[in-house]
């Protein structure tokens, strides 16, 4: 095994690379160019049940996750909302985004 890298369904990352290097990756593999502001990813702490928190782009992976992790939960997500959607939206990509979002927490009666 390569020692400092890690595997992600198929995105292979040095742990020494930075926050903003990952999501880019995660970007290219969605094909979504525009409207990334919108999004994030979201980091499961799998030593805390139920915590949860954002990827942070400034800061290299190697001090966001816990080296002693066997795995890593990160979750694509809608990082916030905007007010008027229909009109800051102009990405069909981006609108399906959202629109699967919206739905997952719908169903997950988060709503």
């Amino acid at each position: 095994e390569d020692r400092g890298r890690r595997e992600t369904n198929g995105l292979r990352v040095l742990a020494f690379g930075f926050g903003i290097d990952l999501l880019n990756k995660v970007f290219d593999l969605v094909n979504l160019n525009d409207e990334r502001a919108f999004f994030g990813l979201l980091i499961e702490d799998l030593t805390d049940e139920f915590v949860y928190h954002w990827l942070d782009t400034t800061k290299s992976l190697r001090k966001q996750f816990k080296s002693s992790q066997a795995s890593i939960h990160l979750y694509f997500q809608v990082k916030f909302y905007p007010l008027e959607p229909t009109k800051q939206l102009q990405n069909d990509l981006t609108k399906y985004f959202f629109i699967l979002q919206i739905k997952e927490k719908i169903f997950d009666g988060k709503w």
